[in-house]
């Protein structure tokens, strides 16, 4: 990257209730209008929701938990559940 702005702080684990420490390797992907900040912390994954993806961002209040399923297709799929009884698939290769 040659030519980039520094935008300063977008999330901060201090708005996180359920991390203290060990922030690292965030992404940010834009779906529906909105833009998800998916980091890691305490060992566990997390995400935020912005409208801009410089944030702010807002956490969804409680770390997700990922299962790793192969199916007969041989896919493999990281399955985590978000708070409600159904999970969200993502397919990796």
């Amino acid at each position: 990257m040659l030519n980039w702005t520094d935008e300063g702080v977008v999330f901060n684990l201090n708005s996180v209730s359920w991390a203290t420490s060990d922030g690292w390797a965030p992404c940010v992907v834009q779906r529906n209008g909105n833009f998800y900040f998916y980091y890691t912390a305490n060992k566990k994954i997390g995400v935020a929701v912005g409208s801009s993806p410089t944030g702010p961002f807002t956490d969804i209040g409680a770390p997700w938990q990922p299962v790793m399923v192969l199916t007969p297709l041989i896919r493999w799929y990281l399955l985590i559940r978000t708070g409600r009884p159904i999970c969200t698939g993502v397919i990796l290769l």
